[in-house]
């Protein structure tokens, strides 16, 4: 095409204003842009020629994507679909749905009703796909079903389509329950990877006590008392917590076993297990076990599950409180005594197996023969 013919039939002309070059409709209005230099607005005049008319120019030129001159043919090519996704739709494809996949991995969908989709997705096509496909099957009915319930005036259409929406949302919900649960199954690519042999025959050198097990990581800890052993356990439970490595762990009498290993890595030993067992090793060594033989004794607390020493003596019921001839806890609630007044206290009681009970029937018996 000549360019007399182009200025035909384009409606945009180049004006200089001042020392800037502006585009206008050729039939005047509003400015559509202002450039430094006439290339630049060469280029937006270009642009337009592209975008409106390109039906008039040269089917034979090509465009490479950038901006051509001014004056140039262009045509888009018409692509036909492409045997495999390629994450855009062809122009001018006739392909309607799922354009970024294979044009054979398609299933039909219907959504009028909750009973098409029920359907849809127990068809074979669908079970067979993956689950990342499935996903964007169901996210697809989700959108058009919620847009259709949206624009429905119907009273009797939106209660149908209602049904349908609270469906395919719970079943959206699901599918995003199992992403988020094949995802965690994912091993972790900084999950450190087992030792081989040499490896681990370097790593046991520089561990006293550890050796291979059953291949695990092996050690047994040996205490004086009982609440020595179990008191070890409370304290190193914290730091395997935050770790988030737990060894197995056995415990009889004075003695405690501890078995190491890494279960993202076949239950094989890593290098994880040894920096575990390193930080058990050192706070081992940090503890005085003597301290667990307290001045007042000691107390099992069930808040924290572990012994701990009693701050003062402990307390004991003063053993001359019952005493026949001091009984101290009826003066204590009955002021001055006597034998009429304490048989009435004890016939109120419907329990006579309280301290209190027992202590009224000694001094009966003491008292009042």
């Amino acid at each position: 095409m000549k360019k007399s013919e182009l200025h035909r039939i384009v409606r945009e002309v180049i004006r200089k204003v001042g020392d800037e070059y502006a585009v206008y409709p050729k039939k005047g209005g509003k400015r559509l842009g202002t450039h430094r230099t006439r290339k630049g607005a060469e280029d937006q005049m270009t642009a337009i020629h592209i975008s409106k008319y390109s039906e008039n120019l040269d089917p034979s030129y090509k465009h490479d994507g950038k901006a051509a001159p001014y004056g140039s043919g262009y045509r888009p090519i018409k692509e036909q679909d492409p045997k495999t996704g390629t994450g855009k739709k062809p122009k001018d494809s006739s392909r309607r749905l799922y354009t970024d996949e294979n044009p054979k991995d398609t299933v039909s969908v219907k959504f009028r009703t909750k009973e098409d989709i029920v359907n849809t997705l127990n068809k074979t096509s669908f079970k067979n796909k993956s689950h990342a496909r499935q996903s964007q099957i169901i996210n697809l009915i989700h959108q058009r079903v919620r847009a259709a319930y949206a624009n429905a005036k119907d009273t009797e259409t939106k209660s149908r389509l209602k049904r349908a929406l609270d469906y395919i949302e719970s079943k959206k919900e699901a599918s995003k329950q199992k992403t988020k649960r094949l995802n965690k199954e994912v091993v972790d690519n900084n999950d450190p990877l087992p030792l081989s042999p040499e490896e681990l025959k370097t790593a046991l050198a520089t561990m006293e006590g550890w050796s291979v097990k059953n291949d695990k990581l092996y050690k047994r800890y040996k205490f004086k008392t009982f609440s020595e052993a179990l008191n070890f356990i409370n304290i190193i439970a914290p730091i395997l917590d935050e770790e988030d490595h737990h060894p197995i762990i056995y415990s009889f009498y004075s003695m405690v076993d501890l078995y190491f290993f890494s279960g993202f890595a076949d239950n094989k030993i890593t290098s994880l297990d040894f920096d575990v067992a390193r930080k058990i090793d050192k706070l081992h060594t940090g503890i005085n076990l003597n301290e667990l033989k307290c001045k007042y004794g000691q107390y099992f607390c069930p808040h924290d599950k572990v012994y701990k020493c009693r701050k003062s003596p402990k307390k004991t019921r003063s053993e001359d409180v019952h005493k026949p001839m001091n009984p101290g806890i009826l003066k204590k609630r009955l002021g001055k005594l006597s034998c009429s007044k304490v048989r009435a206290e004890r016939a109120k009681l419907k329990d006579k197996g309280t301290t209190y009970a027992k202590a009224l029937q000694r001094y009966l018996n003491y008292h009042c023969q």
